[in-house]
């Protein structure tokens, strides 16, 4: 009888131990695979999770709150926003998608401010004997996933989320010396941001007054 118990104790013990290592297993899983990554399946074949729905505004918003949070480090005052000023940026953002180019200086040759003397916007700041006239603006450029793998021939990616976007297009800013000087400017009030996204590509203006 004693022998049958202990047997019994160390079959009881076993599949614990076996459901408590599968469970871990499962834990470890999840926390390395991120929620949008490409899998394998039992064959090797790996297994594209489905895209994200990108929302530009919401990645607008969420850039807009990431850039103050970096200036509150600074102890710097919060930019407001300005839909005049972000929809000068969304134009730029578009411009720079469909004729295939990357700079400040848009496909007509405008700059930023001359773009906003066309859109009849006037940014003026006086600091008692000099001032500032015109408006600035940074630029970004990125893509909807950060890893791809080629298997026969085809791609599949591990897509970013919206909020991952977001904070790799004011980290990408912050990691930029100019641009992070920029950014965390005590000369700026207001900004606009503008988002575009197509094919998997995220342009991104930043217009600052």
């Amino acid at each position: 009888m004693a022998l049958q118990k202990v047997v019994k104790f160390c079959l009881v013990a076993l599949i614990v131990c076996l459901f408590l290592a599968s469970g871990c297993l499962n834990i470890l899983r999840s926390a390395l695979t991120p929620e949008n990554a490409s899998t394998v399946n039992s064959t090797g074949v790996p297994v594209e999770n489905p895209k994200p729905n990108y929302d530009a505004s919401e990645m607008e918003q969420t850039i807009h709150i990431l850039i103050n949070l970096e200036r509150g480090k600074s102890n710097l005052q919060a930019l407001g926003h300005d839909e005049l000023l972000a929809d000068m940026a969304r134009d730029h953002s578009k411009d720079m998608m469909d004729n295939n180019y990357f700079n400040t200086t848009d496909s007509n040759g405008d700059s930023p401010s001359n773009r906003a003397g066309i859109a009849k916007y006037s940014c003026r700041h006086d600091y008692g004997d000099w001032y500032t006239q015109g408006i600035g603006e940074d630029i970004y450029w990125t893509y909807t996933y950060y890893d791809t793998t080629t298997y026969d021939g085809k791609d599949y990616h591990t897509w970013n989320t919206t909020n991952e976007i977001a904070h790799s297009v004011v980290n990408g800013w912050m990691s930029s010396p100019a641009n992070k000087d920029f950014l965390l400017s005590n000369l700026s009030e207001k900004e606009g941001v503008g988002v575009y996204i197509l094919n998997d590509k995220v342009l991104v203006t930043r217009d600052v007054c």
